[in-house]
């Protein structure tokens, strides 16, 4: 159990989020860290075995970090406050102890056998989670605690806590709550992808007057105010602001690369995209956000000549910009 992970926006937070990347980290991908014993020779790591349950204000960031956890945000109307005062009395006169205490003599009589059917039952609900999730370690995560519960309910069952009929019920239930909370990881996931990222903030750029977007020939495009350019009411003409990022040509948009993921990372702020430039573009590919690629010359930048110079561009669609088709990008 890790309790209230809270940054405050302070200059404490790097080692906060540092602190938290080594921990889920090294849970999720069961390493442990390497030690020196007394006699200077290398101990083999000891790899977490235990899952984590974690609490907090925020979340911490970076997108394979947030992959290996599984969020759920609760609200204070989420909580039964009289069952919740129940368990905390349980807890208090050792009933709880009490059963978890007999759930591991029961799973320690027959480890090898359980471990053997959990990790079957792991493979089978994997494969039947892994289409459509947000994340590829998502379904894992999932089957893990459905397996888990499984296991908990049979010894339920096999003590006559519960009978057959209880147990199917709260299968039942759980697997509706975990299809639940894996849509419910989108949102998390998309937040700190760095594709999605980076495509959010150069929507942003151009929408705060830190970069614009010409035509094929390096003028005003059509529909301006949609491609970072103000009009000047005294002069009546359209001006463009910030660094010039690209070129739009009906529903096809050309970005520079460099231009554009400069722009994107002074946008980001203090929490920078976490890629090179060259690996970001393969992430876009991966998303499927470039409209077409050199495959004659295997690169994912294509030849165009835009303001009457060749260029080594980005293509892609408009709408996966800017959300729409703006008037005249037919």
């Amino acid at each position: 159990m890790v309790d209230d992970f809270a940054p405050t926006g302070g200059v404490g937070d790097g080692t906060l989020e540092s602190v938290a990347e080594r921990l889920f980290r090294a849970a999720g991908n069961h390493q442990g860290r390497s030690r020196l014993g007394g006699n200077g020779r290398v101990r083999s790591p000891q790899p977490p075995r235990s899952l984590i349950l974690a609490t907090g204000e925020e979340v911490p960031r970076g997108h394979s970090l947030r992959a290996r956890l599984l969020i759920v945000q609760v609200a204070p109307e989420d909580v039964n406050r009289e069952i919740l005062t129940r368990c905390q009395h349980a807890g208090l006169t050792g009933h709880l102890t009490a059963a978890m205490g007999g759930f591991l003599v029961w799973v320690a009589g027959q480890y090898e056998e359980l471990e053997a059917r959990r990790q079957t039952r792991v493979r089978i609900l994997r494969s039947q989670l892994s289409g459509g999730a947000v994340h590829a370690r998502l379904p894992a995560a999932l089957a893990e605690l459905q397996s888990g519960w499984e296991i908990w309910l049979q010894f339920a069952r096999e003590v006559g806590a519960i009978d057959r009929e209880k147990q199917n019920e709260l299968e039942r239930r759980s697997e509706r709550a975990l299809s639940e909370v894996a849509l419910l990881q989108t949102p998390y996931h998309h937040a700190s992808d760095p594709a999605l990222r980076f495509v959010a903030l150069l929507r942003a750029a151009l929408a705060g007057g830190r970069a614009h977007v010409a035509d094929r020939k390096g003028k005003v495009p059509e529909s301006p105010e949609f491609w970072g350019w103000r009009r000047q009411p005294a002069r009546g003409r359209w001006v463009p602001q910030g660094t010039r990022i690209g070129w739009v040509v009906r529903s096809d948009l050309f970005l520079e690369p460099s231009a554009s993921y400069q722009v994107a990372q002074q946008m980001a702020g203090t929490e920078r995209l976490p890629l090179s430039e060259q690996t970001l573009r393969h992430r876009l590919r991966e998303h499927g956000l470039l409209a077409s690629i050199d495959a004659g010359r295997q690169m994912l930048q294509v030849r165009r000549t835009l303001d009457g110079t060749p260029r080594q561009v980005l293509h892609l669609n408009v709408p996966d910009l800017l959300g729409r088709l703006p008037k005249g990008c037919t």
